[in-house]
């Protein structure tokens, strides 16, 4: 009886160490479970805080852009306010005298506009009715691609590629879709490059100078050097201010060959980049605007053409 009574009393002890654990295994089972949800809660939280902020530097960037047409004259330079950065800075500083949550105190911000019209749009691989494709437009960025060290001979495919697939091609990531386009490539080709709703000249006061080198083979890179220089000095008020510093640099026999639709002193598209940190969460913006050249009676100067937003999360 005493044997018989030992091997009861080890089965049940076994038996509850196995409920035991089995019991454990499921706590801490649903535990996780549970840690997870509050993370994907807080993390969705965190993101819509994001999106606020993203919409209200949109809005920012709108007002900057509606007040340049407000007061500037003719042209679109650097050194305008809307070219000035933001540099990163925390929320709160925006807010001094409210009371906000900790994470949105403790949330930092950076941003700036860029004009697209300084880069080359790729739409102008196209007619203005996307039908056809544009040999002065394929020709310029030929020129490009191989003053960036790319294979120029990649112009053509290119073109034929957005000739296929007209508005659906609307970002410079889409290249991959195209043989002899890589990962590196595009990343740098994305300095020099942009894909707009409509074919646009490239803004002589903003773009740089392989962008400038590649409008003509009759501008040199020491060309182009002084045009720079000489902008910031005092901007290009017309194309035809471009056109008489360019002449002047020239050598004497020399013979300027320009396309006059591939090149202007405005612009109407801007990307508007936001850099956003916070908690662990780092979200990047990138905003399209166009904006008319004449102010509506209501002020609606400036629309949203598309908006990127993407997130990271630091381990």
């Amino acid at each position: 009886m005493s044997c018989l009574f030992k091997k009861e009393r080890g089965s049940a002890t076994i038996t509850a160490l196995i409920v035991v654990s089995i019991s454990t295994l499921i706590i801490s089972g649903l535990m996780w479970r549970q840690e997870v949800q509050v993370r994907q809660l807080e993390h969705r939280r965190l993101q819509q805080q994001a999106v606020w902020i993203e919409r209200s530097a949109i809005d920012l960037a709108r007002v900057i852009l509606r007040e340049d047409l407000r007061n500037s004259g003719v042209a679109d330079f650097i050194g305008e306010p809307w070219s000035l950065p933001l540099a990163q800075s925390r929320v709160a500083d925006f807010f001094k005298s409210a009371d906000l949550p900790y994470e949105i105190e403790n949330m930092t911000i950076r941003g700036q506009l860029i004009d697209a019209q300084s880069r080359f749009n790729l739409r102008n691989l196209l007619s203005n009715d996307g039908q056809q494709l544009n040999s002065v437009g394929i020709l310029i960025y030929s020129r490009l691609l191989n003053l960036i060290g790319l294979d120029a001979q990649l112009a053509n495919p290119t073109a034929l590629f957005l000739l296929k697939n007209g508005l659906a091609f609307n970002h410079p990531e889409q290249l991959r879709g195209i043989t002899g386009y890589s990962d590196k490539s595009i990343q740098l080709l994305s300095q020099y490059v942009t894909t707009l709703p409509q074919v646009t000249p490239i803004n002589l006061n903003t773009a740089s100078i392989e962008v400038l080198m590649a409008i003509s083979p009759s501008i040199s890179r020491e060309d182009a050097e002084k045009i720079t220089l000489a902008r910031v000095m005092q901007p290009f008020k017309s194309s035809g201010d471009f056109l008489k510093l360019l002449e002047s640099s020239m050598s004497s026999g020399s013979q300027m060959v320009i396309d006059n639709s591939q090149i202007d002193v405005k612009s109407q598209f801007w990307l508007a980049q936001s850099d956003i940190e916070l908690g662990r969460s780092h979200f990047l913006n990138v905003t399209l605007i166009q904006r008319t050249n004449n102010l509506s009676e209501k002020g609606n100067s400036t629309q949203v053409i598309w908006t990127q937003l993407s997130n990271s999360i630091r381990p």
